[in-house]
């Protein structure tokens, strides 16, 4: 709410900021409008320094508002063309078979990234770190799985043919045989092993570090398919 008012509250002073220069404006133009008549009659006294000054200002005024709303225009191209590109970073499209951990993602997968060490500039390089889900142009297999669509946190996997899973997690299933359906989502859980899910969410899944022959089958369950957009024409595509 804070922020909403300080958002209006910005707004109405750049309006009234604005209103002022157009009067101003507006002001020297008469002025100059009446001074102009009044030379077509006649000699026209020389402006004191009081009046120089008013002009001065009144003419400064209006170039000072411009060139804040310029710079603003400015700022915000630049913020734009800014967004523009972590967008392009963080819907991906993989160009050539990359090797991602324990697999190879195939040309034309689809990935949702999330890098924190990204600046997002043009000069750094986009790469396969902070993967978050990952859809396959075709079916691939993880695990004797054949899955359509992957997802590192928390670790699901979309199934794209029936498979049967054995319980790994710690709990009263475990060790329970279930036959999870085409379609259906297999939800795992990562090993118990601190550093490797620390590293995970403080500075984004690192390539090597995908390793879903580590994950613990926990269930499956019928629910919605993991999406991935992707970017067409600068706009985002859920597929």
């Amino acid at each position: 709410m804070l922020g909403s008012a300080g958002a209006a509250g910005a707004a109405l002073a750049a309006t009234l900021l604005t209103a002022l220069a157009l009067l101003s404006v507006i002001a020297v133009l008469a002025w100059m409008r009446r001074r102009i008549r009044q030379a077509r009659q006649g000699p026209v006294a020389p402006l004191s320094w009081r009046s120089s000054l008013l002009l001065c200002i009144a003419l400064a005024y209006p170039a000072m508002v411009a060139t804040l709303w310029i710079n603003i225009w400015l700022q915000q191209r630049g913020q734009d063309a800014l967004d523009a590109n972590l967008q392009a970073r963080r819907y991906v499209t993989v160009q050539a078979a990359s090797t991602f951990g324990e697999i190879m993602l195939p040309a034309d997968t689809r990935l949702l990234r999330d890098d924190p060490l990204d600046p997002g500039t043009p000069d750094w390089p986009v790469t396969l770190r902070a993967v978050q889900a990952m859809r396959f142009p075709a079916p691939q297999t993880i695990n004797a799985a054949w899955v359509s669509a992957v997802q590192t946190a928390p670790p699901l996997m979309e199934l794209a043919q029936p498979r049967r899973f054995t319980v790994q997690a710690e709990g009263p299933s475990q060790g329970q045989e279930i036959l999870c359906d085409t379609g259906w989502i297999a939800q795992f859980r990562l090993p118990d092993d601190q550093r490797y899910r620390e590293d995970w969410q403080r500075n984004g899944l690192p390539p090597e570090s995908f390793q879903p022959s580590r994950w613990l089958f926990e269930t499956c369950f019928e629910g919605s398919p993991i999406l991935v957009p992707t970017l067409r024409n600068g706009e985002i595509a859920w597929e």
